[in-house]
């Protein structure tokens, strides 16, 4: 059921953009391009034969889109259709019926996925409340371990913030940009108004607090979430360009709800990819995806954090001061099943932009903030990953030392296993 234009059309006017839908169901709400339809290459079929994918694509008249240029270049083996609807919903369920001879089709919507949480019917707030400025100097310096192994971290987020060319004392060397700034986090620009955006910030906080837990560690930041949000396509396109490039943990400090709860098509096509490659250093006992669990409060599954093949993180509150136990779960933390560890997500403490926000009750960012949410739970986590693995032999599998970390903790009902935080 399409939820109807008002809610949608305050996000659309919020984040000054027409390139979103929203869309519910019997299972709630999910986020979506407009009229865009995923169909895994394999499950297409023919228009030839009546029954399938191809052939009712082609009775609605739907168009074939391209896919962008690196994913194509790749051999991605999703197909990208548009369709003349209001709400394509009913036709992806009917696409999905499964075939006498075969499976249920792979079909989605091309689903957003966005910094974590909607309040209200709003995926694009960044985390649980607005970040607090705190002195540069307050925030925790991590301990160094063994270098051995060089580990590479990839962060899939808002970008990083940097004033000039340079990057700050504390990330020079260690972080690692593309040229011509297309991964900088660009600030105060939907609207231009004297004020941090949403999710402004988000990326250099979560790259702060991986380098933070993992001292040994550099991080390759993308720039993917646009407004706070990033449709699956883009998404897979980062996570397959990252682990090309040699980052053997990716951080996706974000998520989101798809259509009947079923598997986001694209993004499950490129940890698909990323798990079958079977080059040296390369596959699924080298890679280790790390998602947020969602800000939700709620217990409905999170994508892409509930694909086996990724992490779910959920949050806690601060460790007590002897470090030996947190001290409890906030409420607006999702969990679940799905989840498979938790860690610190509240008031963690990491660098963050220089910023002074005009007008009345504006704050002013000195480079550092206290902020909470999964998503920085789930950075901590990486990090912490990053960390074990940087004293281990350079053939050490990554997924084996994650395991491992994650066997250290007490294992807690719908939240995983408890992983120390930041102390």
């Amino acid at each position: 059921m399409h939820s109807g234009p008002d809610a949608a059309a305050v996000v659309r006017e919020a984040l000054r953009r027409d390139d979103v839908d929203l869309s519910s169901g019997p299972l709630g709400e999910h986020w979506h391009r407009p009229r865009e339809l995923l169909v895994h290459a394999a499950d297409y079929g023919s228009v030839e034969d009546s029954g399938s994918v191809a052939a009712s694509l082609s009775r609605w008249g739907a168009e074939e889109r391209p896919l962008p240029p690196a994913l194509k270049a790749r051999g991605f083996p999703v197909r990208r259709f548009a369709v003349n609807l209001p709400s394509p919903d009913d036709l992806v369920r009917v696409l999905r019926q499964p075939t006498p001879t075969g499976p249920e089709p792979r079909v989605s919507l091309n689903h957003l996925m966005g910094a974590h949480k909607p309040i209200p019917m709003n995926p694009l707030k960044a985390s649980v409340g607005r970040p607090e400025p705190i002195p540069a100097n307050s925030v925790p310096v991590g301990t160094p371990g063994e270098p051995g192994t060089a580990v590479r971290v990839g962060v899939i987020d808002t970008g990083f913030a940097a004033e000039g060319a340079g990057l700050p004392t504390w990330a020079a060397g260690r972080v690692q940009l593309r040229p011509g700034g297309v991964d900088r986090d660009p600030l105060d620009t939907n609207p231009t108004d004297g004020r941090l955006d949403h999710a402004d910030g988000h990326g250099t906080f979560v790259t702060s607090l991986v380098l933070q837990a993992a001292p040994h560690a550099s991080v390759v930041c993308r720039r993917v979430l646009d407004s706070g949000i990033a449709d699956e396509l883009t998404v897979a396109e980062a996570m397959l360009d990252l682990r090309e490039a040699g980052c053997t943990i990716l951080n996706l400090s974000f998520g989101g709800y798809t259509l009947d709860d079923a598997p986001p098509v694209a993004m499950t096509a490129a940890l698909d990819m990323i798990s079958a490659d079977q080059r040296a250093g390369f596959g699924r006992n080298n890679t280790v995806v790390v998602a947020a669990a969602g800000n939700y409060g709620r217990r409905r599954i999170v994508w892409p954090a509930a694909h086996d093949d990724v992490l779910a993180v959920a949050a806690l509150e601060a460790d007590s001061s002897d470090g030996t136990q947190a001290s409890g779960v906030p409420d607006w933390t999702d969990r679940g099943w799905w989840v498979d560890a938790c860690t610190q997500g509240v008031d963690l403490r990491g660098y963050f932009v220089t910023f002074t926000e005009s007008g009345k009750g504006g704050e002013q960012f000195t480079g550092a903030a206290r902020w909470s949410g999964t998503s920085f739970a789930t950075a901590w986590l990486s990090g912490q990953i990053a960390h074990a693995l940087s004293g281990r032999p350079p053939d050490t599998p990554v997924r084996q030392v994650a395991a491992e970390l994650l066997a250290q903790g007490p294992f807690i009902p719908e939240l995983g296993y408890r992983v120390a935080g930041q102390q």
